[in-house]
């Protein structure tokens, strides 16, 4: 199955860097094509029905002469309007070769709305080949997936059983009332990229049933460090469903972590001959005991150094994570709450209540 991205640019040179891009896809055994066009050309087909997997869009595309000498007539964001259009179903990836120009937080906005991911040019020339292909694969497969219904959408993420129901009941409204079952495509026309961004924005973006490295430490009582040492004990909870591919970190799911936890303690004490009522009811505590953790293998708090921190927190003004206890922390208040997520906290200061 070949993935087709179309590169939309107004900047003639850059049809060798889609060329590259193409050219590592086949180096690194992905069955990619990647199509230049400059936006006057794609516009004029635009109507065609041409497949597409992923479209890279220069957001200015107004820089920069054809051969015939000439701009086109417009800029990128009434492009990916024009895409939209015709391309309901298609993700949009904007960038740039020129990020000084940009001034307008207006800009940021509407492609924030818009499009579905901004992407440095660098980082298209370094990884493009990985993480568009993997990215577009994705939103393939959950195109052709979504006329099963949310249930099968569900099961795209790989997510544990007991999880499944919260989910869906967390999706948004419209998907939820969409009716999937046998209908064609275009009569749920945007509704792929609308379970896409969910997945993309929210449970992927957000601590709550999946954790990065140091929330899935500090969650099992661990310093960054020991659960590093420990990382194949939970390879059961390692995120693998969409998008997992091109994630700038990976991701667990707590509740299976919780369980490896518990499953390894319960070994332990079957071993020492303990009853396993006896055990202890916090995950942590638990953890110490399964994994025999030494002292400074314990999960510290950033603000009163004690053991076992229950979440993590941000210092104010900074986005910089550390471990902290509730009791030392503060909410953020200017953060969304939603349910089954964790809420954001703010780090006190040492010495202050």
């Amino acid at each position: 199955m070949t993935i087709i991205i179309c590169w939309i640019d107004d900047e003639d040179a850059h049809k060798l860097d889609a060329e590259n891009l193409e050219g590592k896809m086949r180096q690194s055994d992905k069955k990619g094509k990647v199509l230049f066009y400059r936006p006057e050309a794609f516009k004029n087909i635009a109507e065609s029905g041409k497949k597409i997997d992923l479209f890279l869009v220069d957001y200015y595309l107004n820089r920069s002469s054809g051969m015939n000498g000439q701009k086109y007539q417009g800029k990128g964001i009434s492009f990916i309007g024009l895409l939209k259009e015709n391309y309901p179903d298609t993700p949009i990836y904007a960038f740039s070769a020129f990020p000084k120009f940009e001034t307008s937080t207006n800009l940021t906005y509407i492609l924030k709305k818009e499009a579905e991911a901004r992407v440095d040019f660098a980082e298209i020339q370094l990884s493009g080949h990985d993480f568009l292909y993997y990215d577009a694969f994705d939103y393939r497969t959950i195109r052709k997936t979504i006329r099963k219904g949310i249930v099968k959408l569900i099961d795209l993420l790989k997510p544990p059983a007991i999880e499944k129901e919260k989910i869906e009941g967390l999706l948004p409204h419209i998907l939820k009332t969409t009716k999937f079952m046998g209908v064609k495509t275009e009569n749920i026309a945007g509704r792929s990229l609308d379970y896409a961004s969910w997945v993309r924005n929210v449970l992927l973006a957000k601590p709550g049933f999946l954790y990065n490295k140091p929330y899935s430490a500090t969650a099992v009582g661990m310093s960054s460090k020991a659960f590093q040492e420990r990382l194949t004990e939970f390879d059961s909870a390692l995120y693998n469903g969409i998008f997992s591919k091109s994630l700038r970190e990976e991701l667990w799911w707590k509740t299976i972590l919780f369980e490896t936890v518990n499953k390894k303690a319960k070994e332990r004490a079957e071993k020492d001959e303990l009853a396993k009522d006896s055990l202890s009811s916090d995950v942590r505590r638990l953890a110490e005991y399964a994994f025999e953790l030494a002292e400074n293998e314990i999960s510290m708090c950033v603000v009163c150094n004690g053991k076992f921190p229950d979440t993590m927190g941000t210092e104010p003004g900074s986005d910089e994570m550390a471990p902290v206890h509730y009791r030392c922390s503060d909410e953020n208040h200017e953060a969304t709450k939603a349910l089954f997520f964790d809420d954001l906290r703010i780090i006190k200061t040492k010495g202050e209540k």
